[in-house]
């Protein structure tokens, strides 16, 4: 996550990091990760936390059945 964090301070770019798995069976948690304050952007223009979106995204991943 340093990087990101150096890639935000350094060149100005922001970013946003999910890590989730694409199979209903795994017990492994999603994660996520913004450089700055790059949460309060989804936050205040989605108007949902940004853990929500992060499950969301699992659950796409999960529908879309490509786990190996």
């Amino acid at each position: 996550m340093t990087q990101l964090e150096n890639l935000c301070s350094c060149t100005g770019i922001y970013a946003t990091l999910f890590i989730v798995c694409g199979h209903v069976n795994d017990t492994t948690q999603g994660t996520m990760y913004t450089s700055d304050d790059l949460e309060d952007f989804w936050e205040d223009h989605l108007h949902r936390p940004l853990v929500d979106i992060c499950h969301q995204y699992k659950q796409w991943a999960c529908a879309q059945g490509k786990s190996m």
